[in-house]
């Protein structure tokens, strides 16, 4: 379309004149230039998954809040979170979704509401239900809580995508909430193929192509000795319906022995990588027979070991190429590896697939033969040419997006990584370790740092180019005792000190650290020119990114599993949303904003008690009233410019009638 209005307007020109036509190619320029600022304006103002968008840097472009006015914040309102009513898990532990000036919420109970971000005013609200018949190999148990939760437009359709740990995405009308699809990984009658393990448990991941309408999932399980066979599926999303297009498989099967799967897994992809230590290995030139049996439980026997697609933090996509960047988690039971043998490609990993095959482009394996049970689950995020990836070793890697290569590795010089040496994918006796620990005498205690499971956080600043990096100063010592199982290890610290990074993208060099004390773990996001974090001791604090320095902080207003969201209502007024919310408190969502200019220090902060308003329609119109906040002079000025624009046009046609008329 603007192709052919740009040759129209050239034509135009040669007939008219250049001068004659000046004043109207002018004006046509600053319209669209006004147009062009008013949709990054609004995009601005959006917060469409856990990241934020799909490269999952979790940043906001919003402008509005800045190291000079964060200052200024005050709590307006707050919302508390309905208890699950089946019990079990609680509360919302995924950051909150903004469009159009509507914040999104899904409750670990499956209970999904939207309301307004000016007042908390509930719009709609729904109860998802569990699928009529749960395919055999799907657990009903409720084990992890949501993370991931995204607004997609598929065609026309405005859709808000949950994940669920039985295995079903829900797709609902973002307007109402009322259930367009429902897609499920396994159908109740369908048997995996070389599956006899178990899913569910933990909400899958997913990711959307808006340019494709392909909407990326992978399969999720209990960490237990029976855990399923992995993968990742691609599903075309329409107004018809959703089907699955592509499925690729993270592991042998486990029903029968296939010596050969991890070798031609690698020289079916195009790049293949491995760390070994400090250094990177190149698979695709790596001896085969390293690669044979891989993931075998025994000489001859097919694997008793599960993995999964990574579940928390969220997946990157690069819809101009086509290509999903996704992690993969450690291989199941995660600190027992007898039923496992060799690296365990592509456990522990990033991977590189085609959204439209789900062909694999590159692997890149952190950490192979993972016996410390921490996996890629700390998120993938993609920034110009660089993929970023966290992995539970502590160590956030930036990788060539198109070939997978390491570009550099940050480790927080204050890791120490407990007194376990890691194993090196060259030794074939290091990648037949039996379980964490193999070689201390049973009874003794290890060491590790960081433990099992922590909950690391980064975020990214495109404009600057910067890193947050916020890694807990704790650690796990854990009795060898075989079978060694995650879960009666796994534990989080809310008193432990923190270190804030702040690391250049380009080089990976350090440009700043700050240490809080008796914090605990924290969850980061970022707008504008502050880093936002949130403490799982119910902090929040907001710093300078130039230099660290706390700009804003509100200590003890309640514990959270998620980042602060930075969005915009209808009225262009910036908002800070949090869940101060866990597994066990229902807790609350609460809003931030800029304190007016003539309202006093001490303003009221409005709770909302009732969910009195429960819609199923939803009314667009525009309401002069909603643009008191500054809005209204863009639009002002594109009316304006508008007019002008066909002014210049209506006389510079008269005048040429005029002069051929003579």
């Amino acid at each position: 379309m603007f192709r052919y209005f740009w040759k129209c307007l050239i034509a135009l020109v040669i007939y008219m004149g250049k001068m004659r036509a000046l004043a109207l190619v002018l004006s046509v320029i600053m319209l669209l230039t006004m147009f062009s600022s008013a949709n990054s304006q609004t995009t601005g103002g959006e917060w469409l998954s856990a990241g934020a968008g799909p490269h999952n840097m979790k940043y906001s472009y919003a402008s509005s809040l800045s190291s000079d006015n964060v200052g200024e914040l005050f709590q307006e309102w707050f919302l508390p979170v309905p208890p699950s009513r089946v019990g079990g898990i609680h509360g919302v532990t995924h950051p909150i979704l903004v469009k159009y000036g509507v914040g999104y919420a899904v409750t670990n109970g499956y209970l999904v509401y939207s309301f307004d971000l000016r007042g908390g005013k509930i719009f709609w609200t729904i109860e998802l239900q569990p699928p009529p018949a749960l395919n055999p190999s799907v657990s009903s148990e409720r084990l992890g809580h949501i993370y991931q939760v995204l607004l997609v437009k598929a065609g026309s359709d405005e859709l808000l995508v949950v994940g669920t740990s039985w295995q079903r995405i829900y797709l609902l009308d973002s307007f109402t909430g009322r259930l367009v699809h429902a897609v499920d990984l396994l159908t109740p009658n369908e048997a995996v193929d070389g599956n006899i393990g178990k899913y569910g448990g933990i909400p899958v991941n997913i990711a959307y192509d808006s340019r494709r309408n392909i909407l990326i999932t992978g399969s999720t399980s209990p960490d237990t000795e029976n855990s399923g066979r992995g993968f990742i599926d691609g599903y075309a999303v329409s107004q018809e319906g959703v089907r699955r297009v592509w499925r690729i498989f993270l592991m042998p099967p486990q029903t029968h022995n296939t010596p050969e799967w991890t070798l031609n897994f690698v020289k079916n992809t195009r790049y293949a990588w491995a760390m070994d230590g400090d250094d990177v290995v190149n698979l695709k030139a790596f001896d085969e027979n390293l690669l044979l049996n891989d993931w075998m439980a025994a000489a001859g026997s097919p694997p008793k070991a599960g993995v999964m697609a990574s579940w928390m933090n969220g997946w990157a996509l690069d819809e101009d190429a086509g290509v999903v960047y996704v992690g993969v988690s450690h291989p199941m039971p995660s600190l027992d590896a007898e039923g496992r043998r060799g690296p365990n490609i592509p456990s522990s990993s990033v991977l590189a697939l085609k959204v439209e095959t789900g062909e694999v482009l590159w692997l890149f394996q952190a950490i192979p033969h993972d016996v410390w049970g921490y996996g890629c689950n700390g998120g993938v995020s993609l920034v110009g040419n660089t993929v970023l990836a966290l992995c539970g070793n502590g160590v956030l890697y930036a990788l060539d997006k198109d070939t997978g290569q390491m570009l550099w590795m940050f480790e927080p010089p204050v890791n120490t990584g407990g007194n376990l040496s890691q194993l090196s994918i060259h030794d074939t006796n290091q990648m037949n370790t039996p379980y964490m620990g193999y070689g201390v005498q049973v009874g003794k205690t290890v060491t590790v740092s960081p433990p099992p499971k922590a909950l690391l956080s980064y975020a990214v600043n495109p404009n600057s180019r910067s890193v947050y990096y916020a890694f807990p100063l704790y650690s796990e010592s854990i009795e060898v005792k075989p079978p060694l199982r995650s879960k009666n290890v796994f534990s989080q610290s809310q008193q432990s000190n923190l270190m804030l990074y702040s690391v250049d993208l380009s080089t990976g060099r350090l440009l700043w650290e700050k240490k809080l004390e008796g914090v605990g773990s924290s969850f980061i996001s970022a707008a504008s020119d502050i880093v936002l974090v949130q403490t799982s001791s119910s902090g929040l604090y907001i710093f300078s990114e130039k230099d660290g320095e706390i700009k804003y902080s509100k200590p003890a207003i309640g514990t959270t599993l998620s980042h602060a969201t930075v969005g915009v209502d209808v009225e262009g007024g910036p908002r800070i949303i949090i869940a101060m919310s866990s597994v066990t408190d229902p807790g609350y969502i609460a809003s931030f904003r800029l304190l007016p200019k003539n309202m006093e220090q001490n303003g009221t902060v409005s709770v909302i008690t009732e969910h009195t308003t429960i819609t199923r329609t939803v009314t667009m119109q525009l309401n002069i009233a909603d643009f008191s906040g500054g809005g209204w002079v863009l639009y002002v000025i594109v009316v304006v410019l508008a007019a002008s624009a066909l002014t210049s046009l209506f006389f510079v046609l008269r005048r040429s009638r005029e002069s051929r008329s003579v």
